[in-house]
């Protein structure tokens, strides 16, 4: 987005790319645009063009198997030290990743991965949701309302400093 807004800047292939590298500054990223500068800053070497750089970025760093590793973080992952809302985007990005669309395995995943506490309040319910986004709705407004009550609670026994134990108001 940056490069696009500031496209007079960024006007040719060779500045997109060294200003893309700019940004690979640890951990694999680093080896990684190590290695493509020697490649490509070696004698009679050239950058090659934007789409060749990007393309060459993605096979790099897409995982071999997008679907099958966004199924596994569905299948084992737990809310722990997320709001409802953080882990309910999540979910949905695993779930965009994965290509699956079926509610049923999907809600599954999801309520595997909820707070036991949450979980409980849902399954409890008289009508508990049976379509994912029913579930999303109810976890979210469960939790916002838990949220809302630990701080006006922390409030009224004077307890100022929310933030140093996790609690928000929505």
């Amino acid at each position: 987005m940056y490069q696009m807004m500031n496209d007079r800047i960024y006007d040719t292939d060779r500045k997109k790319i060294i200003f893309t590298l700019s940004f690979m500054k640890d951990g694999v990223a680093e080896m990684w645009k190590q290695s493509w500068w020697k490649q490509h800053t070696a004698e009679n070497a050239t950058f090659g063009t934007w789409e060749e750089f990007k393309d060459t970025l993605k096979k790099s760093f897409t995982p071999a198997d997008k679907e099958g590793d966004a199924i596994t973080k569905m299948q084992t992952a737990l809310m722990t030290g997320k709001t409802a809302d953080e882990f309910i985007e999540e979910f949905k990005n695993w779930q965009l990743q994965s290509g699956v669309n079926k509610d049923r395995p999907l809600i599954e995943w999801f309520l595997t991965a909820l707070l036991t506490s949450l979980r409980d309040k849902i399954l409890q319910k008289k009508n508990p949701p049976t379509t994912l986004e029913g579930w999303y709705t109810t976890i979210s407004n469960l939790d916002n309302q838990w949220r809302k009550f630990k701080a006006i609670s922390a409030h009224l026994r004077g307890d100022t400093d929310t933030k140093k134990k996790g609690l928000r108001l929505p």
